[in-house]
């Protein structure tokens, strides 16, 4: 069975701004930004992160994590979630985890057919 690098996106803390500004002038109206989508960013965040780290390609990478990142939305509560994401950080092995040994076909399903390297660090 081929080992499997933990690919996961940590958020830090959302900093969100409380001074006040005076309203913008036609001038100087900044662009109107989207909403954020914490999905879509720890999507973008774990493919470039795999793509950077040359576990595989930038499309792949993105259609592995987005697959990955929506089993986890949609098949994981929330404690679980953090469980697996703790073992991980703590370089602990998750696959003991019962929520992860559930999930476990459908995110073999993300990456089949996909070769994935070794992660390689930058070269300074």
């Amino acid at each position: 069975m081929q080992k499997m690098m933990p690919v996961f996106a940590v958020l830090g803390f959302l900093m969100l701004g409380t001074t006040a500004h005076a309203a913008p002038t036609a001038k100087s109206a900044p662009a109107q930004q989207p909403p954020m989508d914490i999905q879509t960013v720890m999507v973008q965040r774990c493919a470039s992160e795999a793509a950077a780290a040359k576990i595989t390609d930038a499309k792949t990478a993105q259609r592995i994590c987005s697959c990955t990142i929506g089993v986890q939305a949609n098949s994981l509560k929330l404690g679980e979630f953090w469980e697996i994401q703790s073992a991980a950080l703590n370089n602990r092995d998750p696959r003991s985890i019962p929520a992860l040994t559930r999930i476990q076909p459908q995110l073999d399903k993300c990456r089949e057919g996909v070769t994935l390297n070794p992660p390689q660090m930058p070269k300074k």
